[in-house]
């Protein structure tokens, strides 16, 4: 596998990786709590992930500051759609936040 790696083509894999997906992976562990997932099933777990990756993405949204004006008009629908999944994300999110305060109220 040392063999392997010291080729130019894994050479090259390595280095793409490295700029692409290693730095979206260690944000995501270390700033955006995904160390350790409490959650005890697969579909908590997923929303879990998919918030962090919502605002990892939100974060980079908006540190994005467009040169040009057309790109930015290009680029408003995003936002737009953005905007929309967050409600949608919130919502959902607000509403099992209350189903399980009423649940632990009701059988407490």
């Amino acid at each position: 596998m040392h063999e392997k790696l010291q080729t130019p083509y894994a050479k090259r894999i390595m280095k793409k990786r490295g700029s692409t997906v290693e730095p979206v992976l260690g944000t995501m562990l270390n700033f955006l709590n995904l160390k350790r997932l409490n959650t005890r099933e697969i579909r908590a777990a997923n929303k879990h992930v998919m918030m962090s990756a919502l605002v990892y993405n939100l974060k980079k949204l908006l540190k994005f500051k467009s040169k040009n004006v057309k790109e930015a008009i290009q680029i408003l629908p995003q936002v737009e759609k953005v905007a929309a999944f967050c409600k949608i994300v919130f919502l959902e999110l607000k509403q099992a936040i209350l189903r399980h305060l009423f649940f632990r109220a009701k059988f407490s």
